[in-house]
């Protein structure tokens, strides 16, 4: 199958049937009955503190910017910023001005929209595992499951899915697809478009060092997980 095609209405029907009466918290995941609001992520002085900072947020951001040319106090505060969390409301175009996707975008017009007319050996691993990513999730709750078509359409956010990890699988061979890999994708769909969740996953794998953590003998996952090992045995050798 090459890149899913909404089918309009029709999914957006398939996800207003099967979300009637779901409670959700802010970020689109189903909240079970009787949750405590602040496990929820509600809560007033939260939501002011968050407001506050996306203003701040807001003043550091100009366009064309990609924070690299920060020095001294400027990126002092850039760092400090991003440890206190990026606000929710300006995370997407952050995440891309401060990783370069959004420039890379820029420069290569109507490269994703090839990627998905090509075909990839990967596309029956990704549509076996659509159904499992973020299944409380509001954009990707719902038929089809295991790639079964005959269940109907796929939830919106599933084609997404679908889309942005079948074109990176055609665009860097060597990361291919794997579960993980689209667990991160379907994070940044809630964010922002495909293309754009596209771009900023190319750059997270083959820019920010996942590439070996994500290909198949996952020899980066390895690797890190036995420096984290070392680092526990030796700094926290009471938990280790």
């Amino acid at each position: 199958m090459r890149g899913w095609r909404s089918s309009g209405n029709r999914n957006s029907a398939t996800v207003d049937a099967v979300n009637a009466g779901a409670v959700l918290d802010r970020y689109g995941f189903v909240v079970d009955e009787g949750t405590p609001p602040a496990l929820a992520g509600e809560g007033t002085s939260a939501a002011r503190r968050e407001n506050v900072r996306a203003v701040k947020w807001q003043g550091m951001i100009s366009e064309g910017d990609t924070f690299l040319n920060l020095k001294g106090d400027g990126y002092k505060k850039f760092k400090s910023r991003v440890r206190k969390g990026v606000p929710d409301g300006v995370r997407a175009r952050v995440w891309q001005v401060a990783s370069g996707s959004m420039a890379l975008r820029a420069a290569q017009p109507g490269h994703y929209a090839s990627l998905l007319r090509q075909k990839s050996p990967m596309d029956a691993d990704i549509r076996k595992d659509l159904h499992r990513t973020m299944p409380r999730h509001v954009l990707f709750r719902g038929a089809p499951r295991n790639g079964d078509s005959s269940a109907g359409p796929p939830p919106d956010g599933q084609r997404q899915l679908y889309n942005v990890c079948h074109a990176l699988s055609v665009h860097n061979p060597t990361v291919g697809y794997n579960q993980a890999e689209a667990y991160v994708a379907a994070t940044l769909l809630t964010y922002m478009t495909e293309e754009e969740a596209f771009w900023l996953l190319a750059v997270i794998a083959g820019q920010r060092g996942y590439e070996r953590m994500w290909t198949s003998t996952l020899e980066g996952w390895i690797e890190a997980r036995e420096r984290l090992d070392a680092l526990t045995r030796a700094m926290l050798p009471r938990l280790h």
